[in-house]
């Protein structure tokens, strides 16, 4: 999961857009559940769900020359962090 908040891309054309966020999800899932297969541990839902909300996130559609999406407007990339762990 930390891997992919260093990801981050800009694709000029939307279907080469959504192909690169379905491809590194598919990675992703596949490596989750290897690594929870070797543990014996359950699949959590809710990190398959933040894992493609980050990909959506860093991997956006727009013109990378200019820096504008296809509205217009700025790309603005989030910085993800590390939240302290509970104990």
């Amino acid at each position: 999961m930390i891997a992919l908040t260093s990801l981050y891309g800009i694709e000029l054309l939307v279907d080469n857009t959504e192909l690169l966020v379905m491809h590194m999800y598919r990675l992703f899932y596949q490596e989750y559940l290897r690594q929870m297969g070797k543990y014996q541990a359950s699949e959590k839902k809710k990190v398959v769900k933040s894992a493609l909300t980050i990909l959506k996130v860093n991997l956006v559609q727009g013109d990378a020359l200019t820096g504008k999406n296809k509205n217009g407007d700025d790309i603005i990339f989030s910085e993800w962090t590390l939240l302290p762990l509970k104990r």
